[in-house]
């Protein structure tokens, strides 16, 4: 056994030694000079250390007391370096989902994107309500499967897919801090859930006939109507118009002020507003009955629309043409207008996309003029698409 003797006598070498006081207690020196602590324990047949602090910060009779608490620890099953590194975190091995997802926003997601918004709803409507309760260390593959699987019921398979693989990041780093040994997520095949691939489905003219033709003559609330309506026409994301508010809509001067927090790109924008969106909107306020949601839950008008509503109306009808999403609308509206002969630095500025490359650096034109004679064009054609019983493909150039 070790004493403070020694302990004081003990020099420094060329490599690292240890000395060992017994029971798994020893003390390490390492060629600078500096004498740590270290219990060695063995749990589920692994041998593993958890070094206690430095001597002489930490006296020989208090390493001793806590190589006996993390005894402890051993006997009723956790490990005493999980334990002190979760400590530190601020966590314990018996945090919750709830309580991880806090640190894991704080980690590994601010730090790198330049909008948390879509992964924070993520947690906040679909992860917590289901796992939120439960320690990292109960959570199942058959739990991140009854997330997916909802997910997928409401028609929302790449929803799933996010946020399945929103889930296996969450546990590495889990697994990673040593708050957990198993990630259930990963033990998920991704292509068991959805196949995650490049789209190009572009509506015909017919087709876009069709589908506004249908949709006007179903039976879904007439909000919902208005809602693809205007997604076709002003070329927005399906989730910047499910999280609006009023406040951010100036219908007098036809401006759309969406805020960065709303973007994908976590950039403020500004859509400019057709006569036909205008309009769009104004039926929209009256139905929100005074809420300051552009769509408002129809529980609690505190809140917008949940984002998966929308794919499940939609797929409710049948429009009789091959399927599409409501993300093909910006598709085709993008595809459309440049068989019109818009410009693509003006097609991608309205739809909120950056410009890359050289063009990019030097390209930071708004083209505000340029939008609104563009916006208000496709919208009045896509009305006169609407008003037609039979149509024909645009062959139209812009003067």
């Amino acid at each position: 056994m070790l004493s403070t003797t020694k302990l004081n006598n003990l020099k420094p070498k060329e490599a690292p030694y240890r000395v060992a006081d017994g029971q798994g207690l020893s003390i390490e020196v390492n060629p600078g000079g500096a004498k740590t602590w270290v219990y060695r324990y063995r749990l589920n047949g692994r041998q593993a250390p958890v070094r206690l602090g430095r001597y002489p910060g930490i006296s020989l009779a208090e390493a001793r007391e806590k190589r006996l608490a993390a005894e402890k620890l051993v006997a009723h099953g956790k490990s005493p370096a999980v334990e002190k590194i979760a400590h530190k975190a601020g966590l314990s091995a018996q945090s919750t989902v709830a309580q991880f997802s806090e640190r894991f926003m704080e980690d590994r997601v601010k730090p790198v994107r330049k909008s948390t918004t879509q992964i924070e709803r993520y947690f906040r409507k679909q992860i917590i309500p289901e796992i939120g309760t439960l320690k990292l260390s109960d959570v199942t593959p058959q739990h991140i499967l009854t997330i997916t699987d909802r997910l997928k019921g409401y028609g929302s398979p790449m929803a799933a897919l996010e946020v399945r693989n929103l889930l296996k990041r969450f546990f590495a780093y889990a697994v990673a801090r040593q708050l957990a040994t198993f990630n259930p997520a990963a033990a998920i095949p991704s292509n068991s859930i959805a196949t995650s691939k490049s789209r190009d489905r572009v509506l015909s003219a017919n087709e876009i006939h069709t589908y506004l033709d249908k949709l006007y003559k179903s039976d879904i609330a007439r909000r919902y109507t208005l809602v693809f309506h205007l997604i076709l026409i002003t070329l927005v994301r399906k989730s910047e118009l499910v999280l609006a508010k009023w406040s951010e809509i100036d219908l007098e001067n036809g401006e759309w002020h969406i805020p960065g927090g709303n973007t994908k790109m976590g950039k403020p924008r500004v859509v400019y507003l057709s006569a036909q969106a205008t309009a769009l909107f104004e039926e929209l306020k009256a139905l929100a009955r005074g809420s300051d949601n552009v769509l408002p839950g129809r529980n609690n008008p505190s809140q917008p629309i949940g984002r998966t509503a929308l794919n499940r109306i939609l797929s409710s009808i049948k429009f009789g043409i091959p399927q599409f999403t409501i993300h093909d609308s910006r598709r085709t509206a993008s595809t459309h207008l440049h068989e019109m002969g818009w410009k693509s630095d003006v097609i991608e500025k309205a739809l909120g996309h950056e410009i890359g490359g050289v063009r990019g650096v030097y390209n930071r034109a708004e083209y505000a003029i340029e939008r609104k004679q563009m916006l208000q064009q496709w919208a009045s054609h896509v009305e006169a698409l609407l008003s037609r019983a039979s149509v024909v493909g645009i062959n139209s150039r812009r003067a």
